[in-house]
């Protein structure tokens, strides 16, 4: 990355999208600044991981680009590898550059996810969990 190289942060959650995009290829048409000098970021939602292949297509529509330099799972807090499959499918279709967490605990628990196994009390007890709550602020 040179030292000319401008971040852009965004994601589906954030509601930013369209106006990042808006802004990256303004920035492209009146100041001349190359795609390659602009490094964009995106998540995708732990609700998005399960349709992680069209929210790919949709963040990149939504962004009007062709690629996305790095995409992460946001707030994952362990592998899911469907999302994770996806994104590589995304990397091999030249729509994602890099793939990741921004986290590096979570990337050592990722490894180690299938190290264990829950009891059926266990089981049972997640499956009775109520699943239509946020924990979230935004």
């Amino acid at each position: 990355m040179s030292s000319r190289t401008r971040l852009i942060d965004t994601a589906d959650i954030y509601g930013n999208e369209v106006g990042v995009g808006r802004g990256i290829r303004r920035a492209m048409q009146d100041f001349g600044i190359k795609r390659e000098e602009i490094f964009v970021t995106s998540k995708l939602w732990t609700s998005s991981f399960n349709n992680a292949d069209r929210e790919v297509d949709e963040r990149l529509e939504r962004l009007g680009l062709d690629y996305v330099d790095l995409l992460l799972l946001h707030h994952t807090a362990a592998y899911d590898e469907e999302a994770y499959q996806a994104m590589e499918r995304g990397v091999k279709a030249g729509k994602i550059h890099s793939i990741g967490s921004s986290n590096a605990a979570h990337i050592a628990e990722d490894y180690d996810i299938f190290d264990f196994e829950l009891t059926h009390d266990e089981m049972q007890c997640i499956n009775n969990l109520e699943c239509n709550h946020r924990f979230t602020s935004y």
